[in-house]
Parts: C-alpha cells; sequence; structure tokens
C-alpha cells in the first residue's frame, strides 16, 4: 500500500485531509503481481527485472505505470483543487477515478497482450508436438535400426526394428559393458568388441562411422546376426 499512502501524504500535497486510495492500491498490487505470477524468477527478484520473457517485461511495465499514473494524477488534482477548480471531495472523487480507470486499462492491455503471446507459444507448441509425432511414426516405420543416446552414451530410443534386428532393447548399462549385454564382436565373429570400438562411441568423439561390421550372438540371438553399422554424432543447427 506504499504507492497509495505515499502519493496522499499531506506535506507532500498540502492538501487539508488525508485521503486514503485503497481501490487504485489495490489495482496496483495486483498489477504488479499479474507480472510476477508470469515469471518464474531465476534465483532472487532482481532476476525479474533482468529476465527478457513476457513476466520479467510486463513486470517492468506495470511497476512504471503502477508508479508514475498516480502520482502524475494526484499531481494535477492538487494543482485543481489549490486554484479553486474543484473542492476538496471532487478532488478526491477525481483522482480515485483517473487511477482506477487508468490501472484497469493497462491491465486490460497487458491482458491483450499475454493472450496474444500465449496463442503464439501454443501454436509453436502445437507445431513442434506435430513434427515430434512425425518423427516418432517414421523412426517405427523404418525397416532399419536406429539407436539415440545422449552425449553421455545413455540410450534414449531404440525403434521396433533396432529391437528387432539386435534382439533386445535399451539397456541402463553404460559402454563398457554393452559388450557383455549385447553380445557384440568384431568381424571375425569371435573378437569381442571393444569399447572404443562400438560406432556409437566413436560418434560421440566425433567420428563419422560408415558400415562398421559387427557380430551379434547372445542368449536371445543364439545363432547370431550380422549387421552394418553407421553413427553420426547430432549437433544443433
Amino acid at each position: 500500500s506504499l504507492l497509495g499512502y505515499l502519493f496522499e501524504a499531506l506535506p507532500f500535497f498540502g492538501d487539508s485531509e488525508f485521503t486514503r486510495m485503497s481501490p487504485q492500491t489495490l489495482l496496483s498490487l495486483a498489477l504488479l503481481c499479474l507480472g510476477i505470477f508470469l515469471e518464474e524468477i531465476p534465483g532472487s527478484l532482481a532476476g525479474l527485472f533482468e529476465s527478457g520473457s513476457l513476466g520479467g517485461a510486463e513486470f517492468k511495465r506495470l511497476m512504471a505505470y503502477c508508479a508514475l499514473m498516480p502520482l502524475l494524477i494526484n499531481l494535477a488534482s492538487a494543482w485543481f483543487q489549490k486554484h479553486g477548480m474543484i473542492g476538496s471531495s471532487s478532488a478526491t472523487a477525481l483522482r480515485v477515478s483517473l487511477i482506477s480507470l487508468s490501472l484497469i486499462g493497462v491491465a486490460l492491455s497487458s491482458a491483450d497482450r499475454i493472450m496474444e503471446k500465449e496463442g503464439q507459444r501454443l501454436k509453436i507448441q502445437s507445431e513442434a508436438q506435430d513434427k515430434a509425432r512425425l518423427l516418432q511414426t517414421v523412426l517405427e516405420s523404418v525397416g532399419e535400426g536406429v539407436v539415440i543416446s545422449d552425449e553421455n552414451g545413455k540410450f534414449l530410443s531404440f525403434n521396433p526394428a533396432a529391437e528387432r534386428i539386435v534382439g533386445l532393447g535399451m539397456t541402463a548399462d553404460s559402454s563398457d559393458r554393452w559388450q557383455s549385454v549385447y553380445g557384440v564382436y568384431l568381424e571375425d565373429g569371435v573378437t569381442p568388441c571393444p569399447e572404443d570400438r562400438f560406432p556409437l562411441v566413436r560418434a560421440l568423439r566425433g567420428e563419422n562411422v560408415d558400415g562398421d561390421v559387427q557380430f551379434i550372438r547372445h542368449p536371445g540371438k543364439p545363432l547370431g546376426v550380422w549387421i552394418e553399422v553407421s553413427g553420426r554424432a547430432l549437433l544443433d543447427p
């Protein structure tokens, strides 16, 4: 309530009465809270002022309006009252009405911008979801096995073809355990594949792997299967 009561202080305006500004003070605080609620504050309140997000931008804009509009309107009202253009009760009604209407206008303007930005965000999110569904459909439909991992070698995805070819799905084991889990052998079919020879491990090191031949044999594939593997690191554009 500091904004409203400060701007109505007797020494500041020289008014004959101490008028409380509850309606506009309430609206001021509500508008400030609007900006805060729209923003995930990064670490501290100071981060809100540095943020370029919608919530941060609206918070700074509303701060300026809530601080300046009551001040300007009260100064104008005090000037009219001092020169006898309006009475004390009329001045109070004028201040409350103008400040309340101004803040309501700011709130409606902010709401329009928020709804517009939210609509754009939802559209982008919907397009991203459509692309993700399309990619998932492609991965599930192709006949080639596709395996995806993160930068630490943790498996993120085995498409159905990869599970069918290898005979196993994803494992939570690290790359030093892949040979024993999947039964991976070098091209001679008998030499266990060292960890640093796995195409995925090589791709994570930045190598481009093409047509690496390996032999897979484990209890799920007792007769074994020959596979040809290529690998690439996925880099952000």
